[in-house]
């Protein structure tokens, strides 16, 4: 996989799973819904993020990084 496809997936992840957490919160957020949510099977998406933690924690820093700039 070249490093562009790897960052779409990251990034198509990342937008899924921010609008299935601003839905569902960090709980209801199943991994069901998230599959739902991003499209992709559980383990495309945990591929990319060893837990539901890993991602939530992500997103956390993308909102940080997003506000100090």
């Amino acid at each position: 996989m070249s490093q562009e496809h790897v960052e779409a997936r990251r990034a198509q992840i990342l937008e899924g799973a921010r609008r299935c957490f601003a839905r569902w919160g960090y709980d209801g957020a199943t991994v069901p819904r998230l599959e739902k949510e991003i499209g992709l099977s559980h383990g495309a998406i945990f591929n990319y993020f060893p837990s539901k933690l890993d991602l939530c924690v992500a997103l956390a820093r993308e909102d940080h990084e997003r506000f100090h700039r």
